[in-house]
């Protein structure tokens, strides 16, 4: 857990650095990847003992119960989803591309997460 938030930090702070914070909007945000059989809903939904969802569900639906505070917290579920695992999707057919879910702010030094 400890090495994934590493890795996230590492690369945020490179890619401010670089000032990579140009965003193709049609191509960032949950939804931008996470459609049809792969929805947030769908995902959410196939996870045993997991409440059920709206088929609407969105991000903004999902932090409602995984705030940073929850008992599970949004952001390491995310991050050990999408960076970990040797034959991790989203690290093989996005290479692991922050940009596709954070946006980033090269003049504050922060991110924002791309809805």
């Amino acid at each position: 857990m400890r090495k994934v938030l590493l890795v996230v930090a590492i690369s945020a702070i490179i890619l401010v650095s670089l000032g990579l914070v140009a965003l193709a909007a049609d191509k960032v945000g949950c939804a931008a990847c996470h459609t049809g059989n792969y929805s947030l809903a769908k995902e959410a939904n196939a996870i045993q003992g997991h409440p059920k969802v709206a088929d609407n569900a969105n991000y903004d639906a999902c932090v409602r119960c995984h705030g940073p505070n929850s008992k599970w917290p949004f952001g390491p579920i995310l991050h050990k989803g999408h960076l970990v695992g040797a034959d991790n999707h989203f690290i093989t057919n996005y290479g692991g591309d922050c940009k596709l879910c954070h946006v980033l702010d090269a003049n504050k030094g922060t991110f924002t997460i791309a809805k």
